[in-house]
């Protein structure tokens, strides 16, 4: 009887471990796809399977921020704070997970421009999202002072935006950890 018990529990604890690999992949799956519709331009559909990985794993950043591709595919025509949401949902699924953090930078430009279609720079900013996106580069920044990477990533941002101040800050920053990355990347010092 013991034994029959011990299978039995085996057997239950592999098939739930079954079960949640299957689910995993046919989140991946789906996440997938919904890129692959995105680049397609299948907008509806697009957010169908997004929506259907954040459901079947809602514990990977990467979904999120898929999702949120989707919908900024779509402006003028889609919600800002719908992206706002999921970007912050991706950062709080995995708040210190650099590469979440990195990804969802350009989203955060993207929500402080205010067309798309016409050129970047300080007359082209949505003012609702500017103090947003700022704030998650400062915060960006400063988790990270001594990466030069994420000070580059930020930089770049904010020479984009116009932030003159914290982009002059950040290549100073810049030239106290590496100074030779603004010989590889010669954009980030002409204004």
């Amino acid at each position: 009887m013991k034994r029959f018990i011990l299978i039995a529990l085996i057997t239950i604890f592999y098939l739930m471990f079954m079960l949640e690999v299957v689910s995993q992949f046919a989140a991946d799956f789906n996440y997938a796809y919904s890129q692959q519709l995105l680049r397609e331009a299948n907008y509806p559909k697009a957010l169908e399977f997004s929506q259907r990985s954040i459901s079947q794993n809602p514990n990977e950043p990467r979904y999120y921020y898929g999702k949120a591709k989707v919908f900024l595919a779509q402006l003028p025509n889609a919600s800002k704070d719908n992206i706002h949401g999921l970007l912050t949902a991706a950062e709080k699924v995995s708040p210190q997970n650099l590469v979440t953090l990195r990804n969802v930078a350009p989203f955060y430009y993207f929500l402080a421009v205010s067309d798309l279609q016409k050129p970047e720079g300080p007359q082209n900013l949505d003012q609702n999202f500017l103090p947003v996106t700022t704030n998650f580069l400062e915060n960006l920044s400063s988790s990270y002072p001594a990466d030069a990477g994420v000070q580059v990533l930020v930089a770049k941002y904010e020479k984009k935006l116009g932030l003159t101040e914290l982009y002059q800050a950040k290549l100073d920053k810049i030239r106290q950890l590496r100074p030779d990355l603004l010989e590889w990347y010669p954009e980030l010092v002409v204004l």
